[in-house]
This record gives structure tokens, C-alpha cells and sequence, in this order.
């Protein structure tokens, strides 16, 4: 018999059945069905509306499916307040979209704790402009001519966004 290290000195074997065993009791035994149930409702967007009609598909009565899948949806919410924190600090570290967004004085970004606050310092429609004449400079060397041309060569605007384009610039000019 192979022993796996990584299963702490345990067969392969006996992982396989205790896994079956485990198993078995979640989907033959009325307790287990209703633990199975708390655990698919723990699940992010299946929550209690999957929760439910899956307890009552395994054979659970309808008020244990339901109660099943409020503990179950409930459950994970005091971890969630423990760590949102820390989840968000390593969100911080691994995704360098809100460094650039605060770098690019788009965002503020306040300590608060051992955690940070961000503040849009910008609106929206600022910050579509800002976004939208980074692109155009990235692209087509700043040449809005260049970049419709782009778009229209490669078929990506049709003739009714050309008109509604042509309509926008006609009052802009005030025709």
C-alpha cells in the first residue's frame, strides 16, 4: 500500500473510503442531508435560492430545507467579518489596479486601521474622459481621425453609429 505524505501518513485507500463514507452519510441519512443542504447554501450565489429546492430535491421536509439553508447561509458571515480586512489588504498588495487608480489621482486612499479607505476624488463622466484620451493616446498617437478610421476599416461602427457621430459633431458646431 502507497502511503502519501501529503495525507499526513494515510493510505490512499483508506482517504478513498473515508470519503465515500463521508459521502454516504451526507446523501443516506437524514442528518446528513440536512448538513449537505447547510453546506450548498454556503455556497456565494447559490445561497438560499439553490439551497432550498436542492434540500427538498434530497428528500429534506420543506421547513428543514429551509432552516438548513439559513444556517448554512449564515454561517460563513461572522469569518467574513473577521477577515474582510485582511482580504482586502491582500487585494491591496496583489492587485496594483487601485495603486495605479490612487497614483493616477483617480481614487484617495485613506489608513484607517490597519486597513484603507478609497474615495473617488473624480466623477465618472471625468474619469471616462481621462480613460478615453489615454486610450486614444495609447493607440492611435492621440489622432481621433485615426482611431475612426481604425474602427471603421475594421468594421467595428456601422453607418448608424457614423450618423450618430456625425449628428454630435454637427451640434457641437452649432449647424
Amino acid at each position: 500500500m502507497h502511503v502519501s505524505p501529503r495525507c499526513g501518513g494515510v493510505g490512499k485507500e483508506r482517504l478513498q473510503k473515508s470519503t465515500m463514507d463521508i459521502m454516504q452519510w451526507l446523501t443516506q441519512n437524514p442528518a446528513g442531508e440536512f448538513c449537505f443542504t447547510m453546506l450548498v447554501s454556503m455556497v456565494p450565489v447559490v445561497e438560499l435560492r439553490g439551497g432550498i429546492p436542492f434540500g427538498v430535491a434530497r428528500g429534506l421536509p420543506v421547513w428543514a430545507a429551509y432552516l438548513a439553508a439559513i444556517i448554512g447561509n449564515i454561517l460563513p458571515v461572522p469569518f467574513i467579518l473577521v477577515y474582510i480586512r485582511r482580504i482586502f489588504q491582500w487585494m491591496r498588495r496583489r492587485l496594483p489596479r487601485l495603486n495605479r487608480l490612487v497614483d493616477k489621482g483617480y481614487l484617495a486612499c485613506e489608513k484607517k486601521g490597519r486597513g484603507n479607505l478609497y474615495r473617488a476624488l473624480i466623477g465618472e463622466e471625468e474619469y471616462k474622459a481621462a480613460e478615453g484620451r489615454g486610450i486614444l493616446d495609447r493607440l492611435y498617437g492621440g489622432s481621433f481621425t485615426g482611431m475612426v478610421a481604425s474602427l471603421c476599416s475594421g468594421k467595428a461602427i456601422g453607418k448608424d453609429a457614423l450618423a450618430e457621430l456625425r449628428q454630435y459633431l454637427d451640434t457641437l458646431e452649432g449647424k
